[in-house]
């Protein structure tokens, strides 16, 4: 059985998506001047379906069935007097859509409604974007449609995890840090797909249509303006009167020039606070061409040297590149063996050769300091380092708290160890012999 959903920020999310993915549809009529009424309408719907469905607190009851009933039958009867009369097909299709999404609504209770009408709500965008009297003006609801899905994909997938741990623990669950992780997270994932995006190459516009078969005034590129919007034989009833003020072709380089932008912006039936943002950017753009347009110059000579360069010495290039990549290869494989301890396992055979087999311990306190950083590195191998900044003393008394069977042999070893420092010179050869043979014992203790 699928999750419910219990979380408003998700309800909030869900419904800008929906309201957001009709707007981009109804933006392709806005030379009719009905844009603002029609959104109204379609607001007002979604807002008193998702209600209904988020009254019902994860559990679909009878209201909301009867709702979703009552809501199916309006929507059929508005494809059969509005819808066709005032669109025809196909946009008649795609509205009774999402007029049959506001039934769903009435009984969103679960991740799995909730997952139907975004995906719902994706196929009416991508409608929209693929009409040929989309252009770059409908970007300003295309992006908030991508920000309003994914921040309910998040805020419906936090809330599920934080769920769980509140089932799970004594404590009582935090709202406001959950709403600061659904914002990181959205905000990390838009930033890391806006990164990826620029960086991916993205094909133009002939490769569009050769392969999808679809035209899309949507990131033209190259100015190219297609065939389609010179295409008028749409079906009768349709919107086909708006489709003169709403076409849009993008200047060279992929976006439109100041001049496009202003002429935009006057559109019949555009809205006052996006002609007006319209407006602004193209005065962004033309300020931004006037002063940045020596400093673009002097950064394109300056890559054209570098490529230069690098075409010059490619070989030394190449040659650096490749030692670096070894020398990293090294790196890895050297802290993969620490963390494995093959390199520790090595160190402490040799040091069983040299000292436990060979005795060659040297004298003095060189011979001593010898056996206790051999006992040090044995025990670092049996997951009982010493620390940095640790006495002998205070790291025999670490050893004594672990499970290893060598606290004895230990104790032993650190008090010759400190007899050696600080008791009587003659009886040192005596201590190291002594130091050797425990040291033999932890040896094969372990």
């Amino acid at each position: 059985m699928s999750a419910s959903i219990l979380y408003g920020p998700a309800y909030i999310g869900l419904y800008a998506s929906q309201l957001l993915a009709i707007t981009c549809n109804a933006y392709l009529d806005i030379g009719y001047g009905t844009f603002g009424a029609e959104i109204a309408w379609w607001a007002a719907g979604f807002a008193i379906t998702l209600a209904i469905g988020r009254a019902q607190q994860g559990q679909v009851r009878t209201f909301g069935k009867w709702a979703q009933g009552v809501t199916c039958g309006l929507a059929f009867l508005l494809f059969l007097v509005v819808f066709i009369p005032t669109w025809g097909f196909p946009r008649a299709g795609l509205a009774m859509l999402a007029a049959l999404q506001m039934s769903i609504n009435c009984v969103t209770v679960s991740r799995r409604h909730l997952y139907l009408s975004l995906l719902v709500s994706t196929a009416e965008v991508m409608f929209a974007a693929s009409h040929y009297r989309a252009d770059w003006t409908m970007l300003f609801y295309m992006v908030p449609f991508i920000v309003a899905a994914v921040f309910t994909l998040v805020a419906e997938q936090v809330n599920s995890r934080i769920d769980d741990i509140n089932a799970h623990s004594l404590g009582t669950p935090a709202s406001g840090g959950q709403l600061a992780a659904t914002l990181s997270a959205t905000s990390v994932i838009l930033l890391v797909a806006t990164v990826l995006y620029l960086l991916t190459p993205q094909p133009v516009r002939p490769n569009w249509q050769w392969e999808y078969g679809q035209l899309t005034n949507i990131g033209n590129v190259k100015g190219e303006s297609g065939q389609a919007n010179q295409d008028t034989s749409v079906s009768p009833g349709s919107s086909a009167g708006a489709s003169d003020g709403n076409q849009g072709v993008s200047a060279p380089g992929g976006w439109p020039s100041s001049g496009q932008m202003r002429a935009a912006a006057g559109r019949q039936g555009m809205p006052l606070w996006q002609a007006n943002m319209i407006l602004e950017l193209a005065d962004a753009k033309e300020w931004t061409e006037v002063h940045l347009q020596p400093l673009m110059q002097g950064l394109q000579q300056q890559m054209q040297s570098l490529k230069d360069w690098m075409k010059e010495n490619y070989r030394s290039i190449a040659f650096n590149l490749l030692a670096l990549i070894l020398l990293l290869l090294a790196y890895g494989l050297w802290r993969f063996a620490r963390e494995i301890k093959a390199v520790a396992w090595v160190i402490t055979r040799f040091d069983y050769l040299r000292l436990g087999v060979l005795g060659l311990h040297g004298k003095g306190r060189p011979g001593a300091q010898a056996y206790f950083h051999a006992m040090e590195r044995l025990l670092a191998l049996h997951d009982a380092p010493r620390g940095p900044t640790m006495t002998a003393r205070e790291y025999l008394a670490e050893v004594s708290t672990s499970v290893l069977p060598v606290r004895k042999e230990a104790s032993e070893m650190t008090r010759l160890f400190e007899d050696h420092f600080y008791g009587s010179v003659r009886q040192a050869e005596n201590r190291l012999a002594q130091m050797r043979a425990v040291y033999r014992d932890i040896f094969r203790s372990l």
